[in-house]
């Protein structure tokens, strides 16, 4: 026992000095003592129970309170002990999570799933196939989370004791006070429901997800590279997928019985689906849950990014752009002032404004119409941020003279497209596996719509052909130097 004690202590001082840098702060004694007594003894505080709640609105002016969500302040003591075991805990939880989960994993994000999706899409659409897609969304998914069921995934999985039991200790015992204008209200038990702000609530919610979607494994979806592709994951948010509206429908009521299983209940309202095909008029897409029809939709924010049910980037791009344009306008007074310089300003643009702008990018298919949209207002940022009205009829070059830049808006967007397109296809995973695996069907006869990859060889000085592209990823210095010679947009007008 001294032994194990001592090798627990060390652990504990050692993930404390690479994450909070405490011991380096010479504060190394008290702060291991009362870590290590905690942990062996069970010795925990009233406030390692307790925290405070402060709750803010998804919506201005709301009074729903469905409309707020809360969060919640711990002490910095539980804190650093939960950052230890979820250290311990994390090697076998993610080893349980499949590889559709793309939140709160590494080297994952929301541009993978939207990436899948999209190529996915124009897969489809280039077989002649229509994509069904279900957008799940569920009610208070994090808050509805069984206690009594979370701990026994994780002790299937294979947990320390000791750990486990210091773990259902904070969730059994915890309570929780809301904080209103600085009024603390009295305290209530939380009975269910991952514990809000807590470090270890996104993986343990992934494990505790990931018995709903295990189900899914035997059923239909579709078939890319031999591999059945049935569902896409970012935390609570869950995507299905199919090929016909029947297998969509067995899918969904897979997912709706064993999420009731275990406490979780689909949101009816904000539950849609949509069907991506070629056709002007996308087909009819009827399902169910509950016996509730599901709403259908052609175009749906998925992470962030518009879907659309014609499988486009367009109407994404339109968003973006208008949603940068928003975020000028309401710092105008900084990017307008004469007062600050004007390398300064640009420095702000690119900060604020380009990274709303660019959210996603990675991902479009851009078509001619709408690298004209982005060369435009790139320059509408740079005439107002100058003051040079329409009417003084001043040319692109001659604005661009005066404020010192080139255009590197659409440069910029090909860069990051290749640097992620090369990343992707080096890891092997599902990203890689939707643009090369192979899907079942025919192509129309005629002219082909662009492509993502066409439209990533069009930018590159070389000849390339999609193939090549693929095949020169797997090189990374060779793709390092292919992406710097992406072509100069400077000499549009």
């Amino acid at each position: 026992m001294p032994a194990k004690q001592n090798c627990d202590s060390n652990f504990i001082r050692s993930t404390a000095i690479r994450r909070k840098g405490l011991w380096a702060a010479g504060i190394k004694t008290p702060v291991n003592a009362v870590l290590t007594n905690r942990y062996h003894f069970r010795s925990q505080c009233c406030h390692h129970h307790h925290h405070h709640l402060i709750c803010q609105s998804k919506q201005i002016a709301s009074v729903r309170c469905e409309s707020h969500r809360t969060i919640s302040l711990m002490s910095q003591v539980t804190k650093l002990i939960l950052r230890v075991l979820l250290a311990r805990a994390r090697r076998k939880i993610r080893e349980h999570i499949a590889e559709e989960q793309y939140g709160f994993m590494p080297d994952k994000g929301t541009r993978n799933a939207i990436f899948i999706l999209r190529m996915l899409s124009e897969r489809a659409i280039e077989m002649q196939k229509d994509l069904f897609v279900c957008f799940i969304d569920y009610e208070k998914a994090f808050d509805n989370v069984r206690h009594a069921q979370l701990f026994q995934d994780l002790e299937e999985l294979g947990l320390d004791t000791k750990d486990l039991h210091f773990l259902s200790e904070l969730y059994w015992k915890q309570s929780a006070a809301m904080r209103v204008d600085g009024e603390l209200g009295r305290w209530i038990p939380i009975l269910k429901g991952a514990r809000q702000g807590c470090v270890t609530s996104p993986d343990f919610f992934n494990e505790y997800a990931e018995k709903i979607l295990a189900h899914l494994e035997d059923q239909e979806g579709v078939c890319v590279g031999g591999r059945k592709l049935n569902n896409l994951r970012y935390a609570d948010d869950t995507t299905l997928l199919a090929d016909s509206e029947g297998k969509l429908q067995r899918l969904l009521d897979v997912v709706a019985r064993e999420s009731a299983n275990r406490g979780l209940k689909v949101n009816i309202k904000k539950t849609f689906s949509m069907v991506i095909s070629k056709s002007k008029v996308p087909p009819k897409c009827t399902v169910f849950v509950n016996g509730k029809e599901i709403q259908q939709v052609e175009s749906f924010s998925y992470l962030g990014s518009v879907v659309t049910s014609d499988g486009r980037s367009d109407h994404d791009i339109k968003q973006r752009i208008g949603r940068a344009k928003t975020v000028f306008g309401n710092m105008k007074k900084v990017l307008l002032s004469q007062r600050i310089k004007l390398t300064t300003r640009l420095r702000v643009l690119y900060c604020y404004v380009w990274s709303v702008l660019l959210y996603g990018c990675e991902t479009w298919t851009i078509s001619e119409t709408m690298k004209e949209r982005l060369r435009a207002v790139e320059m509408w940022f740079l005439r107002r941020m100058l003051k040079i009205s329409w009417t003084e009829k001043k040319s692109n070059l001659e604005v661009r003279r005066a404020a010192g830049v080139q255009r590197t808006l659409m440069m910029t967007i090909r860069q990051r497209q290749l640097d992620f397109f090369g990343h992707v296809m080096r890891r092997k995973g599902l990203e890689a596996l939707v643009v090369t695996g192979k899907v079942e069907g025919r192509r129309a006869r005629g002219r082909q719509r662009q492509k993502y990859l066409d439209s990533l060889c069009t930018c590159l000085e070389d000849n390339v052909s999609p193939i090549q592209l693929i095949r020169a990823t797997e090189d990374r210095l060779f793709w390092h130097d292919m992406v710097a010679n992406v072509v100069n947009d400077d000499t549009a007008p």
